[in-house]
């Protein structure tokens, strides 16, 4: 487990993580965190070069794997997976809210028709 990321990290520590920052492999505190410091004005220690070289890097080695179809065996583990795999309900208050825009929406929709 890593420790806490600083908000104000510097080139160093933002280098740890670039690679997995131009990836999007972060969670939400270390992306910010990241994003931040690549805000930030003043110089910069190769950090926007590390984020474009593992991009790039990282396109061409897409770019080598041929293409392939999965099988059908595969298709029908990942559907079983995915079976697998509780679905919670959403919380009430985006039930609530995904109401009030379609009502919102439907009543827009009336009023345009009988313009």
């Amino acid at each position: 487990m890593r420790e806490p990321i600083e908000t104000n990290m510097n080139c160093e520590q933002f280098r740890e993580l670039a690679p997995a920052y131009a990836l999007a492999a972060l969670d939400e505190g270390e992306r910010l965190a990241c994003a931040r410091h690549l805000d930030r004005t003043g110089p910069h220690l190769g950090c926007a070069e590390v984020v474009l070289q593992t991009s790039v890097v990282a396109a061409q080695l897409v770019a080598a794997l041929p293409a392939c179809n999965p099988s059908p065996q595969l298709w029908r583990a990942i559907e079983a997976r995915l079976r697998s795999i509780p679905i919670e309900p959403a919380p009430a208050w985006i039930r609530e809210m995904t109401a009030w825009i379609l009502v919102m929406a439907v009543g827009s929709a009336q009023i345009s028709l009988f313009r």
